[in-house]
């Protein structure tokens, strides 16, 4: 317990973003300081609350939020506030309004983070900002000025985050080399996710349409996909080890490589560092021509052949690093006028995926319920004993409530901790300054900077220093801010209270997410293995192979995410935690086995589908499959009556 208090309100200060709590903030300061320099406090307040609020959504999303996500957040969010204030008079309507709401915001979940994170500020909007006009005109009126502070922000980011220089992009690009370079030297049993997450994030930020035509940036996305295939050839290598056992050569080696790799991220920060990372990869190149693996018989063969593809995807690592170097000499900008057709974007599948929800038992339905009832009650409590702002608490519950415990915990701890420092802040702040419209103007902007600089190092001093902000907001159209930090810090204690009671009294089923997410495993595996066959038997596929592939890495990390989220459920069976645990270490067994089978395609091996004993048709394997092979299919039919639960 004492641990998980720590990790909820604890700071990580190597995660403090500065220039995107600088570059977030600017729209948000320019929202309330505008308004107020035509003495206008109430549109100050709507226009920052709003734009305050697409900020937390392009934080939640980060690094790249989708265009149509943050869109359909402010629109969703303005409809909500107009609902609101068309209803707010009438209590029986509004709460009959706000029930239909809520079950959609609560089974959004089951389409990401993201669109959960709307549906809960979609509920924020609705309870918070829609009670306030006392016409239908001033609620369409507050609802176009929230749209106006949304829209504002958006075109803010897209415009501001165009990154003048690469500097950005190398740092990133830098630490997914020094993560699969940890990730090298780490035991074979280790995961590769998080590698493979540092390095989609260095592709998502040399993907901006702001690099069109930077053959530099051409480069370090090359380097990132060789990087790629070393992470993928270590990949492979671990789950030899695992099998056939741990080769004290083998190990070595990769600690070798490891070193190549910490060298390779000095040479994207500072190209002159070259000579070094090639000195680093002579070492490698001596120790395979000199290593010597312990064994003979067909798993030396296989590890052999993944050494030797590993050291290929060495050199051209390298091959990329010297161009990319050139080009660093003679000038980033050349003509580049590739162009990719957009995809189209529809709603079916979400809205699929959201009726599915509310039509099956899962997770997600109750979830829905339980957030719906939550709110509801927190709103009549607040009216029946007529609480000054007690809007708050529905708040509250809205934004803490989650599907599992484990961030409920965590969100719940750090909310109402960050509440606690951030009414403190703020209430001082105002007591102490007395600040005029223009010292509140430049006290949001600083307050938004940090809020967002700290968003990734720490929950709980984030939300301390949004609470600070929307206190400060508040200030511009109330007279008793210390009266208001107090109300919220009391009104956000009984949300949490209430959110931890309805968890408590409707927990979610023990092992559900873990099942579904071994089931969506199972199948995304069985698809990679397909693939991986097919490349066998002459019919190569490899963007679908590199797709499928990924999808089998994001679905294990999902089902490990998912088990970590069981161990602290307090309805935990002991026994199915360990029938989990068994099934996600065949799903890693099987994931490995099966990139192994690729590279085999990969190095022109040509084995017929059928003669594998892969096939339920087909148990047994040809005679005629070789040893090496026969190892692999062996591996593969263990692991996957392993992820079975067999």
């Amino acid at each position: 317990m004492a641990s998980r208090l720590r990790a909820a309100v604890g700071i990580d200060w190597s995660l403090l973003t500065p220039v995107r709590g600088l570059v977030t903030a600017l729209p948000v300061g320019a929202c309330v300081g505008v308004p107020l320099l035509f003495h206008q406090p109430s549109t100050a307040v709507v226009m920052g609350v709003a734009a305050n609020l697409i900020a937390i959504i392009s934080l939640v999303g980060a690094p790249v939020i989708p265009l149509r996500y943050a869109v359909a957040d402010g629109v969703l969010m303005a409809i909500s506030v107009v609902l609101g204030n068309l209803t707010g008079s009438l209590p029986w309507l509004h709460l009959a309004i706000l029930v239909p709401w809520c079950v959609v915001a609560g089974a959004a979940v089951s389409l990401g983070l993201t669109p959960g994170v709307m549906g809960s500020q979609a509920i924020v909007a609705y309870v918070v900002l829609g009670r306030f006009a006392d016409s239908p005109a001033q609620a369409v009126h507050i609802g176009l000025l929230f749209l106006a502070g949304a829209l504002i922000e958006i075109t803010a980011l897209l415009l501001l985050r165009l990154p003048p220089s690469l500097r950005h992009q190398r740092h990133t690009l830098a630490a997914a080399l020094r993560t699969v370079a940890d990730y090298a030297r780490s035991p074979a049993a280790t995961s590769g996710f998080p590698a493979l997450t540092q390095i989609d994030q260095a592709r998502r930020v040399l993907t901006s349409s702001s690099l069109l035509g930077r053959s530099d940036a051409r480069d370090l996305r090359s380097i990132t996909e060789a990087l790629r295939r070393v992470r993928l050839g270590v990949v492979t290598l671990n789950g030899l080890r695992e099998q056939f056992g741990d080769s004290p050569a083998v190990a070595r080696h990769l600690r070798l490589v490891g070193g190549v790799l910490d060298q390779a991220a000095l040479v994207v920060e500072d190209p002159d560092e070259i000579g070094s990372f090639d000195e680093s990869l002579r070492l490698v190149t001596e120790g395979q021509r000199t290593r010597d693996l312990d064994g003979v018989g067909p798993a030396h063969t296989l590890v052999q052949r993944r050494l030797e593809e590993l050291d290929l995807a060495l050199d051209e690592l390298r091959r990329h690093l010297l161009e990319e170097a050139d080009d660093v000499v003679e000038g980033a900008w050349k003509v580049d006028l590739r162009w990719r057709r957009p995809r189209p974007v529809t709603w079916r599948t979400p809205l699929g995926v959201l009726v599915e929800t509310l039509k099956s038992d899962n997770p997600a339905r109750r979830h829905a319920i339980r957030l719906t009832l939550a709110v509801v009650v927190a709103d009549v409590l607040a009216r029946s004993f007529h609480l000054p702002r007690g809007y708050w608490v529905a708040f509250s519950v809205a934004v803490i409530l989650k599907p599992d415990y484990s961030t409920l915990f965590s969100r719940g701890v750090g909310r109402v901790v960050g509440t606690l420092l951030g009414a403190s802040l703020a209430a001082l702040l105002v007591a102490l300054l007395h600040p005029t419209t223009l010292v509140s103007a430049l006290l949001v902007f600083a307050l938004a900077v940090f809020a967002y600089a700290t968003w990734s190092a720490s929950f709980a001093v984030s939300i301390g220093l949004v609470t600070a902000l929307v206190l400060v907001i508040l200030s511009l159209t109330l007279s008793n801010t210390p009266a208001t930090a107090f109300d919220r810090l009391l009104d956000v204690s009984l949300g949490a209270l209430l959110s931890f009671a309805t968890y408590l009294l409707w927990p979610s089923p023990a092992g559900t997410d873990t099942d579904d997410a071994l089931t969506r495993l199972s199948e995304s595996l069985e698809s990679y293995l397909e693939l991986s066959v097919e490349a066998l038997d002459g019919r190569p596929d490899p963007n679908r192979l590199r797709a499928v592939s990924r999808s089998a890495h994001f679905r294990f990390h999902e089902a490990t995410l998912a088990h970590g989220r069981d161990l602290v459920e307090p309805n935990r069976n002991d026994d199915l935690l360990a029938l989990h645990q068994s099934r996600l270490d065949g799903g890693r067994r099987l994931l490995r086995a099966i990139h192994a089978l690729r590279f085999e395609a990969d190095r022109g091996a040509r084995v017929p589908a059928g003669d594998l004993g892969l096939d339920p048709r087909r148990p047994e394997p040809s005679p005629a499959l070789s040893l090496e092979m026969r190892l692999l299919v062996g591996e593969i039919a263990l692991s996957r009556a392993r992820l079975r639960g067999e």
